[in-house]
Order: structure tokens, then sequence, then C-alpha cells
């Protein structure tokens, strides 16, 4: 078994981006997509992917207390390269106007092996433009959070997930889970910080578009 890189250290980013979020007279009723956490399909090289299409994305700030706001724009979403030794775009989707469309390419051939990282696995982001593309669970909807609520409301991250193999992994926490050779989604779950490849239900999920300096 594989031990993972890094991913409670996603729950802290949690946290610290819905720290600030406050309330906004948008109705959540209204916004367009599905809300629904994507689900897994298999591409024609038989590797686990997920697929996206015309989900709304909002842009937040950790840095202010303003509310979460529709993205209206259009860009390409790609693949965080700080894992790779490739200087190449790796394209994983689309924005346009402000809907989102996600079709992950395989990424095989762009992996390699460092002593710390484990050969095989590891978390993989995605980017708008130098903003960071996170997906978010919430009770209510990113519009209806507050600095007050945050902490109730808040209470899962998706984390995508790239494996060479199917097989069995340990978390940072000494969770085992089994993730399937290609894109996997992982959650971290608040408050207690724990990882979990179900995910969690009862929530709403959303897109949210993070374009603070790191």
């Amino acid at each position: 078994m594989k031990k993972t890189r890094g991913f409670l250290l996603t729950a802290g980013l949690v946290l610290a981006i819905t720290f600030t979020l406050s309330c906004s007279s948008d109705d959540p009723d209204n916004n367009s997509g599905s809300g629904a956490v994507p689900l897994p399909s298999i591409n024609d090289n038989g590797d686990q992917t997920y697929k996206v299409d015309g989900e709304q994305v909002y842009i937040f700030s950790t840095s202010t207390t303003s509310p979460p706001q529709l993205y209206t724009s259009s860009a390409d979403v790609v693949v965080d390269k700080l894992n790779f030794a490739t200087d190449d775009i790796i394209l994983a989707g689309r924005i346009e106007n402000g809907k989102l469309s996600l079709d992950f390419p395989n990424i095989d051939h762009y992996y390699f092996n460092t002593d710390d990282i484990p050969r095989g696995f590891d978390e993989v982001g995605l980017s708008v433009n130098d903003c960071k593309l996170y997906l978010l669970g919430s009770t209510k909807g990113l519009v209806q959070l507050t600095p007050q609520t945050y902490e109730n409301d808040m209470k899962a991250m998706g984390v995508f997930l790239y494996t060479l193999r199917t097989g069995e992994f340990i978390a940072s926490g000494g969770t085992n889970f089994n993730l399937k050779k290609g894109w996997n989604l992982g959650y971290v779950l608040l408050p207690d910080k724990s990882v979990s490849v179900t995910p969690p239900s009862g929530l709403k999920w959303e897109w949210g578009l993070n374009c603070d300096d790191d």
C-alpha cells in the first residue's frame, strides 16, 4: 500500500476559504447546475474519470468579507503542474460564461519519481488563469455562508486524486481507502478533518474559484 501525500493539509485550506465568507441576497434555489457531486465514469482506456457539464462557478476571496459572486468569464481549466516534470499546458476543461465543463485527460506520461512523491499516486489541483478551482460542499450553498455560520454550514471539500493503478492506499491520518486507476475524487470532511472517498450526503456541491495570492 502507498501512503498519500498532503491530503489532510487541504482541510486547513477549507477553513481558510470559508472563514471570511459573508451572506448574500441571492437565492440558492435559483442557482444553475445540479448542485450534485460529480459521478465517476470509465473512458475508452478503461480508466476512471469525471465529467462535468454546465455547472455554475462562483468566485470568492479569502482576504475580504465580500460574498461569493457568480463567475461570468470564459477561460481554460488546466491541471496544476506542481508535481509534474513538464512545462506543457494540460487542459482539463473549459469555463464558458461562468459555466464549467470538465473532461479530464490521461496524465500517466507526466508522472515521474522523486523521493517525496510516491510513484503512482498524488493529489491533482485545477487552475483557471492562475486561480484555484475547488469543489465545495455546504448545507445551504456558498452564497448563504457567513463568518458566523461557516463552521456549521461548510462540511467538505472535494480533492481530485490520480493514480496509475487500482489498489488500496493509506491516508495521512491512517484511513485506508481504495482508488481506481485514473482519476478519483476524495473528500476532506469538516470539522474533524477526516478523509474519505465516499461523498457525504445531504450537501450542496458547488465550484468555487479563488484568485487570492498564495
